[in-house]
């Protein structure tokens, strides 16, 4: 088990899991031609190693302070997973052949979410590819959650198609492609 600095307990431990929809993904953006994988909203960098093993090009973003140090080791990969700011990727104009957001956009409030795809439209090239999974709403009590519906709303009215959707215990994914 390789090591890494965890923000809860000080210790370096590995975290083998990946998102299910993540491997579900990875060979549909690989089919499509993706090569450079933008991980915005990266937290541990488990689907940004995990991409990098397939042979993906991953820079990751991740705002939390202690994270950001965290992505500063050498993660034993022969790669180093770079880390930006979030307010950097707007100056990448077409940058990118994928986008990969998971959890983050069932936690921010409908204008940030709204410019948070206006910025993905911009920086994805022609034919780019999104993939979101958030926490499912299935009740109205369901805190932090998203339905299908909503991601649709914010993505296809901007630009994009949806090309698939997926459903995990507890989640939604969909992976939509920039027109």
């Amino acid at each position: 088990m390789q090591e890494k600095q965890s923000k809860y307990t000080g210790k370096i431990r590995e975290m083998p899991q990946v998102a299910n929809n993540i491997i579900k993904v990875a060979p549909l953006m690989a089919k499509m031609g993706c090569s450079r994988i933008l991980d915005f909203g990266a937290g541990t960098f488990r689907n940004t190693r995990y991409l990098q093993r397939l042979g993906y090009s991953v820079i990751a973003v991740e705002k939390t302070p202690v994270i950001e140090k965290f992505a500063r080791f050498k993660p034993g990969e022969n790669q180093i997973i770079s880390v930006i700011s979030p307010a950097v990727i707007e100056t990448w104009p077409g940058a990118f052949d994928a986008v990969v957001c998971t959890f983050v956009m069932n936690l921010l409030d409908d204008a940030t979410n709204s410019r948070l795809v206006s910025i993905f439209q911009d920086i994805l090239k022609r034919d780019g590819l999104v993939f979101v999974e958030v926490k499912e709403m299935r009740t109205a009590r369901t805190s932090n959650g998203m339905t299908l519906t909503a991601l649709d709303r914010l993505f296809l009215n901007r630009g994009f198609f949806r090309l698939a959707d997926f459903r995990g215990r507890y989640s939604i994914g969909a992976l939509y492609r920039r027109i």
